[in-house]
This record gives structure tokens, sequence and C-alpha cells, in this order.
């Protein structure tokens, strides 16, 4: 088992049939950290390449993690454990896409050579809901402004003035 590297080299890791299994903290991934409220989480990644066809670099594995982050309805800490399976084929052509079966995600990829953390991260932002809230009906924020019915109105009493 090794460590999460730096960079993922397709085709070599596939060859070895490389597999990850690392402890990350979430600080490595600057714009989930950005995001969250609990600064010290980390990373569960356990990963596996593979060679398809002699040719088709593959990845499988999954990425867990805690996340807290503000509810959008209430502004209050909301926890969400998170867990993605991932599973993708690497190609450069149809021929190469049709050597593998469809429970992997196509990426066609010339770039043998891919930033690990930016590709992990991408993963993760698709894991957090785009309007994270409670389950429960949690409160909801109350303005303290009114809104005026008509908002020429102002300008109406300004020109009885002059």
């Amino acid at each position: 088992m090794e460590k999460l590297p730096a960079k993922f080299k397709l085709l070599n890791f596939s060859k070895k049939n490389l597999k990850i299994k690392d402890h990350c903290s979430i600080s490595k991934f600057p714009r989930i950290y950005e995001m969250i409220l609990n600064k010290d989480e980390q990373i569960d990644i356990d990963l596996e390449f593979n060679l398809v066809g002699n040719r088709v670099p593959t990845l499988k594995g999954d990425l867990r993690f805690n996340v807290v982050i503000e509810c959008q309805r209430c502004l209050k800490p909301l926890e969400l454990a998170l867990r993605s399976d991932i599973s993708f084929a690497f190609v450069e052509s149809d021929e190469d896409a049709s050597l593998v079966d469809s429970s992997f995600e196509i990426i066609n990829d010339h770039n043998k050579e891919i930033d690990s953390h930016e590709f992990l991260t991408d993963e993760m932002l698709l894991m957090i809901p785009m309007i994270p809230k409670h389950d429960h009906q949690c409160k909801k924020i109350e303005n303290d402004y009114v809104i005026n019915s008509n908002p020429f109105n102002i300008l109406k009493n300004l020109k009885k003035k002059s």
C-alpha cells in the first residue's frame, strides 16, 4: 500500500496494479478546506489502479470523510458523513472505451499524469450538496427589513418636497 502521491502516473501505476491507501489532512485540499468548519478532518482514501486490455488505465476506489458545513436554511453547523465510490477509465480513443465495461466513467485523457489532489478535490466537491441543509425543519432566518409594496413611493415623496 502506498501513500497518496502528488501526481497520478496513470500508465505506470496501472501496469503495477498499484494500491493507494492513505489518511490525508483536509488541509491538503484547499478548495474543500475553505468551505468546511471542521478544519482538522481526515480523508480516508482507498484507490486501486489497473490496466484493461494492456492499454487502458483504470482507477477504482472510494473516498470517505466527514464535513461540518453551514446549513443554508438556519446558518448553524451541519454534519455530513460523505462517501464516494469512484471508477474511471482513461481512454485515448473510442476503441479504447469499448474495452472497458459500463461501470467505468470514461475520461478522454491524453495526459498520462494527473494532479492527484485536484482530481480528488473535484470528486469530493461532487459529494457535497449544492444547498446543504438539515433534514429536519430548522428555523429559517428572519429578515429585519420590510419591503415596500411600491419602490417608487420614495421618489414620489421626494417630488412633493421640492
